[in-house]
């Protein structure tokens, strides 16, 4: 079997942000190519199913920062085709409680509180 299908990385998308510092990179290719990505200065490796999807996942925490993952697949007649996708991790979000102020009392049983955090980003009030 040649490496007729190129290899294709599905996740993370080129150009996304997570705040994952343990990405999983997954993607499509030839059932059974053998798949190398190179992250963070890391290779990590996976074989393609039957369908030809492949999943890794990032062992050691990766700091914040941008990072751009290659992934090689190599069929089982030695073919090869290379994908690349381009990420940031920004496991940092920060948040800003504007109302109500530090420090201050209410007998509201339901009290509004706002403020400002970073786009995109899950806030709980507690």
């Amino acid at each position: 079997a040649s490496c007729r299908l190129e290899v294709d990385i599905t996740a993370p998308t080129d150009g996304s942000l997570t705040n994952d510092t343990t990405p999983t990179i997954s993607g499509v290719a030839d059932p059974g190519a053998t798949i190398s990505v190179v992250v963070g200065g890391t290779t990590l490796t996976a074989t393609a199913n039957a369908s030809g999807s492949w999943t890794v996942t990032v062992g050691t925490p990766l700091a914040d920062g941008p990072y751009t993952a290659t992934a090689t697949a190599t069929a089982t007649d030695g073919g090869t085709s290379t994908d690349t996708t381009r990420f940031t991790i920004d496991s940092r979000t920060s948040i800003v409680i504007v109302v109500p102020d530090e420090g201050s009392t209410t007998t509201d049983g339901t009290p509004t509180v706002s403020g400002t955090g970073e786009a995109g980003a899950s806030i709980e009030v507690v």
